[in-house]
């Protein structure tokens, strides 16, 4: 409850609430019914969706340094 949800993907920014339930994004606004799922206390904390690690190594044929192309 209370933390600052950045999710630029559903245009979402602002001290926001995140109802969960069964491990998953149920409902997110003002002021949310509390009734029936867990609460948690994110105030001054970021709630950010899921991200997913984009780090890629590039190699050519072989893993010899020797092989590596340089960019």
């Amino acid at each position: 409850m209370g933390g600052e949800v950045l999710d630029p993907g559903q245009d979402l920014r602002g001290r926001l609430d995140v109802a969960l339930r069964d491990g998953r994004v149920a409902a997110v606004g003002r002021n949310l019914p509390r009734d029936g799922y867990e609460i948690v206390d994110v105030a001054g904390r970021l709630v950010l969706p899921g991200l997913i690690d984009q780090h890629a190594h590039c190699f050519v044929g072989s893993s010899s340094s020797s092989a590596r192309v340089t960019w």
